[in-house]
C-alpha cells in the first residue's frame, strides 16, 4: 500500500542518505569502517509504527548526510541481454563491488522479474556480513518497494544497490558452514541481527526455493546463539517489527 509521507521523505533525503565509501584503510595501517545510515530500515517501519513523527525526527537530525550528497544519474535499459545473462551479472557485479555496473543490471532486473531481483539480493545479503546492517537494509528496502509510487522506486534501488556493491564484503561464516568447517565454539557473541535473519530466511523460503536452503538454515541455527543487544534508539524501533 502507498504510504504518502514515506514518498515524501524518501523524495527528500534519497540522495544524502549512502556513503561515498564505506571502508579504508590509510597507508599508516589505520582501519576506518563507516556506519550504515539507518534511514531506509526507518522508513520501512514508520508506516505501521504510531510514533511517526519521533521517526521523522531521528532521521532528519542523524540520517541526512548533506556531506555524502550523490546525484542521480538516469540508468539505460540493457534490454538486449538474456534474463539470464542479466541475472548473473547482476550478482556478479555486486560480489566486484561494482556499484556502476550493478545498478545498471539490477534496474534491468528489477523491472524485468521482480521475483528474480528479490532472490538474488536476499541470498545475497544472508551469506555476507552477519555482523553488519546489510540484510536488515535489503530486506527494508525490498519491503519499502511496496509502499512507494513507480517514480519513487529508483530511489530505494540505487540507495540499496550502493550499500550492497560498496560495503565490505565477509562470506566467512557462509564459507566454513558450507565446507563443513564451521566450529561450534566460533559463535559471535554480540549479533543483534540474528532475528532479522530469521525474519528474512521466513519470508525468502515462503516464497522461494533455493538448492543452499540447508547451509542458510544452519547460519541462523548459530546466529540465534548469539547475544542480542539494543543500544541505540532507533535500533529498538527498527527490531520492533522483526521480533
Amino acid at each position: 500500500m502507498i504510504d504518502e509521507d514515506i514518498n515524501e521523505m524518501i523524495e527528500k533525503i534519497g540522495m544524502y542518505i549512502n556513503r561515498k565509501n564505506y571502508f579504508n584503510i590509510k597507508i599508516d595501517g589505520e582501519i576506518k569502517e563507516k556506519k550504515i545510515n539507518l534511514a531506509i530500515p526507518l522508513l520501512n517501519v514508520m508506516s505501521e509504527n504510531e510514533n511517526k513523527e519521533e521517526i521523522k525526527k531521528i532521521i532528519y537530525e542523524k540520517y541526512i548526510w548533506k556531506n555524502e550528497f550523490k546525484k542521480r544519474r538516469d540508468i539505460k535499459r540493457l534490454s538486449k541481454y538474456s534474463i539470464e545473462k542479466v541475472k548473473t551479472n547482476y550478482f556478479k557485479t555486486l560480489l566486484k563491488g561494482e556499484f556502476t555496473h550493478a545498478i545498471r543490471y539490477g534496474n534491468e532486473l528489477f523491472l524485468r522479474d521482480k521475483d528474480e531481483f528479490e532472490k538474488i539480493s536476499l541470498f545475497y545479503g544472508m551469506i555476507n556480513n552477519q555482523k553488519s546492517y546489510l540484510l536488515l537494509y535489503i530486506i527494508s528496502s525490498i519491503e519499502l518497494f511496496k509502499k512507494v509510487k513507480k517514480e519513487n522506486y529508483i530511489i530505494i534501488l540505487n540507495s540499496m544497490i550502493d550499500l550492497m556493491s560498496k560495503y565490505k564484503k565477509d562470506f566467512t561464516l557462509y564459507e566454513k558452514i558450507e565446507s563443513g568447517k564451521y566450529e561450534e565454539n566460533q559463535v559471535e557473541k554480540d549479533n543483534i541481527y540474528s532475528i532479522v535473519y530469521k525474519y528474512t530466511l521466513d519470508y525468502f523460503f515462503g516464497n522461494y526455493d533455493h538448492p543452499k536452503k540447508d547451509t542458510l538454515y544452519k547460519i541462523l541455527k548459530v546466529l540465534q546463539k548469539s547475544e542480542i543487544k539494543l543500544e541505540l534508539k532507533e535500533e529498538k524501533i527498527i527490531y520492533e517489527k522483526f521480533i
